[in-house]
């Protein structure tokens, strides 16, 4: 998509408060990942947040990004009554930029 708009293709992660803490498996999957977007030629932005979409939706302003990308993550539905969901949140903070969702399949 990046290269059919002739655009800059940015990666984000947005590392949690106890990012340190997380699983040395979580860990490795996404630096492994994040590696895998830099060969793709993505530059890879990291910012730290508790709250992801706050986080992300701040990047996107800093950065002016016409298009997001995102995964939707296969938490439970009860899950995202309980913690709400990243990608719905984003959306509202969001109006004015495209957002594509990616299922999770």
């Amino acid at each position: 998509m990046a290269e059919r708009l002739q655009a800059e293709l940015v990666a984000a992660f947005i590392e949690p408060p106890d990012w340190e803490h997380a699983p040395f498996q979580v860990r490795e999957a996404v630096e492994a990942n994040l590696r895998f977007a830099e060969d793709l030629g993505a530059r890879v932005v990291r910012r730290k947040g508790s709250d992801v979409a706050a986080a992300l939706a701040q990047l996107v302003r800093d950065e002016n990004v016409a298009q997001v990308v995102i995964g939707h993550s296969s938490h439970s539905r009860w899950h995202e009554l309980v913690h709400g969901s990243i990608v719905n949140r984003l959306l509202r903070r969001l109006r004015d930029v495209d957002v594509h969702v990616i299922g999770d399949q």
